[in-house]
């Protein structure tokens, strides 16, 4: 079986820290990640038919049970 990492000096790699699950419900939580080492951040919208951004209110984005927005 071909090993594609067989010729990667594992010694030279840099290596990111990161989680594989996160909520982040506000800056200062971001921030608190940073400040402890997190370099990249798998933050996912649950509702990706209800895109938001940094100007939507929380409670603009969440689902009542028929999937209308509340």
């Amino acid at each position: 079986m071909f090993n594609p990492y067989s010729n990667i000096n594992w010694n030279s790699v840099n290596r990111i820290a990161s989680a594989t699950h996160m909520h982040i419900p506000n800056q200062q939580i971001l921030d608190n990640g940073y400040q402890h080492g997190i370099r990249h951040f798998p933050i996912s919208n649950y509702y990706p038919s209800a895109p938001h951004d940094e100007n939507t209110r929380r409670s603009t984005s969440r689902f009542i049970s028929t999937g209308q927005l509340n």
